[in-house]
């Protein structure tokens, strides 16, 4: 039996490579799509969808933060309501690391997201000092 692969068969293997490699990935949301589904989430109500955006390590932390806001009535809108007022404008990413510019009525911030089991999330952790570093340099 002839241990090499035929031209043809060498040919479908890279395809199915370069499908399995190229096109697989692109399948789950972009860091600009996570976001607005979570603001649309956000814009709902829909807290748990919301979190979804999170890592694991900063979902029950920003739960916490949600609860504790929502108890202190700082606004009679729903803590979530109130992050809704903002838009991507521009989004960069580099390797597991993505750059959103987001424009709400304060201003541009850029923000931070990793990719965590293949899929776009925030980690606050990372986030904070990713912010502390942008506010040096202005």
């Amino acid at each position: 039996m002839n241990r090499e692969m035929s031209g043809t068969k060498k040919s479908g293997l890279r395809l199915f490579l370069f499908f399995l490699f190229f096109t697989v990935p692109a399948c789950s949301d972009s860091p600009r799509e996570v976001f607005e589904n979570m603001l649309a989430a956000a814009q709902k109500g829909d807290e748990e969808k919301f979190l979804d955006g999170f890592t694991g390590d900063s979902r029950p932390i920003v739960k916490s933060l949600l609860q504790l806001s929502s108890g202190a009535r700082v606004s009679r809108r729903n803590p979530l309501q109130i992050l809704t007022a903002s838009e991507v404008t521009d989004e960069v990413i580099e390797g597991d690391r993505a750059y959103l510019t987001v424009k709400d009525n304060r201003g541009k911030t850029r923000l931070l997201m990793k990719r965590d089991g293949g899929k776009w999330k925030f980690d606050i952790f990372e986030l904070e000092k990713f912010l502390r570093e942008e506010e040096k340099k202005q």
